[in-house]
């Protein structure tokens, strides 16, 4: 948003068909309080954030990402068992078919 304030100060700067606030251009006035509104915000947000010990790579679990996890490792839990229940069928020479019929 800084940067984008700072290319649009530049750009009215040259545009020839400007409105003008006294010796001011309004766009330009309008751009650099742009600049310096979110210029501040930054600052202000970083200084908070490494008051609170917050880093970039710093990320917050929310609810739904950590429901996600939950589920994930269910599913490879239950991979895990059908796995193992793969292997021993294999070991014993047993089959689909006949551990169905054993089951029934």
């Amino acid at each position: 948003m800084v940067g984008y304030g700072a290319g649009r100060f530049w750009i009215e700067g040259l545009r020839l068909d400007s409105l003008w606030l006294g010796s001011f251009r309004i766009s330009q006035v309008l751009s650099l309080v742009f600049v310096i509104v979110f210029g501040l915000i930054f600052v202000i947000r970083r200084k908070s954030s490494k008051a609170q010990g917050i880093t970039a790579g710093d990320a917050v679990e929310s609810e739904y990402s950590a429901l996600l996890h939950e589920l994930n490792e269910k599913t490879d839990s239950k991979n895990v068992e059908k796995v193992d229940a793969v292997e021993e069928m294999a070991n014993t020479g047993e089959t689909l078919e006949n551990k169905e019929e054993e089951e029934s």
